[in-house]
């Protein structure tokens, strides 16, 4: 539904008026349509969106090239069916989540993104991520509360240096990790089901530490069961080259 202004100088007796394209029959993409109005049109606004009249559109993401594509090629992942209204969830590895709609002109830069797929607003997603100021790892299960889309907000602390290492929409999520016990700096791996650790919060909470340890090497979810339908894992593994408690001199680099 839109509502249509004509220009002030046109000869029409009504120059506001609303127009509903269900009213039209589909056709040939090669059709040239009906006239909505013979006069000169100054502007036309989008009033509302109803549900598709010939249902939703499958999408694929094409990993290569950060591209969505309506059918599926070699690396590309399963995004589900999308209609009216729906949306795509993004992480980033700086901490960031944005929403976008669902075009396939847009561009995602792979090399930035930990996490996409099809946005649930029900759903519970799970973050750990590391705090540049404390210099501790943190765990946090949250509802995404964004509405605009294409607004960037962060969902870890401000600091420069932290980092999102693992954003995931699994129930159970299972992280793995190394870390050095005592003075004695014993190493040892540990694997926790981030679910048995915190309830679900605000997802502008702090969330929960994640171990008292000193954490060492990478970082990683591990899968216990099939991926979700429409479920899309992009380097959920990020592989730090050195210990991230380290000086801030070195710079954000200095985490990957």
């Amino acid at each position: 539904m839109v509502k249509v202004q004509l220009h002030p100088n046109s000869t029409a007796r009504i120059k506001e008026f609303e127009f509903d394209f269900a009213t039209i029959d589909i056709k040939g993409r090669s059709s040239i349509g009906n006239i909505m109005t013979k006069f000169p049109v100054r502007k036309v606004d989008l009033l509302a969106k109803g549900q598709s009249s010939i249902g939703g559109v499958k999408l694929w993401l094409d990993e290569k090239y950060g591209r969505l594509v309506t059918e599926e090629k070699d690396k590309t992942v399963y995004l589900g069916e999308f209609n009216t209204g729906n949306q795509i969830l993004v992480a980033f590895k700086d901490g960031n989540v944005e929403l976008t709609n669902f075009e396939v002109t847009n561009k995602y830069e792979m090399d930035d993104i930990v996490f996409l797929e099809k946005f649930d607003p029900a759903k519970i997603y799970t973050a750990v991520y590391y705090d540049g100021d404390s210099k501790n790892y943190y765990v946090k299960r949250f509802k995404v509360e964004l509405k605009s889309e294409k607004y960037k907000t962060p969902i870890v602390t401000e600091h420069n240096n932290s980092k999102l290492m693992v954003f995931s929409s699994r129930n159970d999520v299972w992280v793995k990790f190394n870390v050095t016990k005592g003075k004695s700096k014993e190493k040892a791996e540990e694997e926790v089901n981030v679910k048995d650790m915190i309830d679900v919060k605000g997802w502008k909470a702090l969330g929960n530490r994640l171990t008292q340890f000193d954490v060492t090497g990478k970082i990683h979810e591990v899968v216990k069961d099939e991926e979700l339908p429409g479920e899309v894992d992009m380097g959920t593994t990020i592989e730090l080259s050195v210990n991230p408690k380290a000086s801030k001199k070195g710079s954000q680099g200095d985490l990957f």
